[in-house]
């Protein structure tokens, strides 16, 4: 069987894993569960498990307890809701077309509706940022990250 995954790749073991259950023929005991979430180096692995940095290598870990640990997290994320955030900004568009409910000449400088009962003002691309829980100053600090390792 060929592994996913070499020895010093960091992985997070998983947080949705479930106790004694089966994962790629390993067991995931009750005493594993203070691990989930934790970031790990894979240390050795043999033809069936992976062993880890964070236990000292004490428990056997399946191939699908794991994830590999992005350099792009925010990146990843913006395209794992891709399809998603362009149905909502779609959705936007048209409503925003059909009905005025933003304000577009308010500035957006506080979360609060001013007392005239206008709306403040945010773009589209920060409100869907927003709602997506997207920080986009970080995605452009991924991006420059890619572009200098070029």
């Amino acid at each position: 069987m060929s592994m996913k995954y070499e020895i010093g790749t960091k992985v997070r073991i998983r947080t949705d894993l479930e106790t004694d259950k089966l994962y790629n023929g390993i067991d995931f005991s009750i005493d594993m569960k203070s691990y989930m979430g934790k970031e790990a180096k894979i240390v050795d692995c043999n033809e069936n498990a992976y062993f880890l940095d964070v236990d000292n290598r004490f428990w056997s870990w399946g191939e699908t307890m794991l994830k590999e640990v992005s350099n792009t997290p925010t990146l990843d994320r913006m395209l794992e809701i891709q399809e998603q955030s362009e149905l909502c900004g779609e959705f936007l568009d048209w409503f925003l077309h059909k009905y005025a409910v933003f304000e577009r000449r308010q500035k957006r400088e506080s979360p609060f509706v001013n007392p005239d009962g206008a709306s403040d003002y945010i773009s589209k691309e920060r409100l869907l940022a927003e709602f997506f829980d997207i920080d986009l100053d970080e995605a452009e600090r991924e991006k420059e990250s890619i572009l200098k390792s070029l």
